[in-house]
């Protein structure tokens, strides 16, 4: 029974120091697709890396004073506020020329998990997330092309296409940088587990996999 009530005292003596905080952070960052090559289609290989800016809100409780350090539990909106963009070219003249620019945009609706380690200035976390991946597909064709085919009195418009919502995931690791007791920077890596399928008859599902590096500001309320 004496064991029994130490247990409960102990238990109780460290509920009362952990502390609940709402917390708000937004962040940016840069980003690289890791792209099945087929995303798109056969007709449009999409054969090399390329660059997005992220743009997000991290929103949620952060549980402090833990042995170990603290925990985190997060709605986040990751949205590429500068889609992930190629370009295309063709032999249409006899020589190569370009003939449309590619956008593809991304954003994730979803919700983090934090573990933090430590209560000093650096504080290292390792992170797992999971949410609803919603994106679109803009080609826009070059006045060159558009041109061209006008004049064979064929019809060309530039397109848009939606992806359908798909659920995936991301994991990574950073760290916060504390500014006092209710401020921090922090910065983090994230990779996201995702594959994704054009909203039109015959898509097949690809992996669309990217990762970026955030960069942020958090307030605890």
């Amino acid at each position: 029974m004496k064991k029994y009530i130490i247990f409960v005292l102990l238990f109780l003596g460290t509920v009362s120091i952990t502390i609940a905080q709402p917390s708000v952070g937004v962040f940016t960052g840069y980003g690289i697709s890791s792209f099945d090559k087929d995303l798109l289609g056969e007709d449009l290989a999409l054969d090399e890396t390329t660059s997005y800016l992220p743009l997000g809100v991290q929103l949620g409780y952060n549980l402090s004073g833990l042995s170990f350090g603290s925990l985190s539990f997060l709605a986040e909106l990751n949205y590429s506020v500068i889609p992930f963009s190629y370009e295309t070219f063709g032999n249409l003249t006899g020589e190569e020329i370009k003939t449309s620019d590619i956008e593809i945009s991304q954003t994730v609706i979803g919700a983090v998990f934090k573990m933090k380690f430590g209560n000093s200035f650096f504080r290292p976390f390792i992170r797992l997330g999971a949410g609803a991946y919603l994106g679109a597909v803009s080609i826009q064709f070059t006045d060159e092309v558009k041109n061209l085919f006008q004049e064979n009195n064929i019809a060309i418009e530039d397109t848009d296409y939606d992806f359908k919502t798909a659920f995936g995931f991301n994991i990574g690791a950073g760290t916060d940088l504390s500014l006092g007791t209710s401020t921090a920077l922090f910065s983090e890596f994230v990779y996201h587990i995702v594959s994704r399928e054009l909203d039109v008859e015959g898509a097949q599902s690809q992996t669309a996999n990217n990762w970026g590096i955030l960069l942020g500001f958090q307030y605890s309320l």
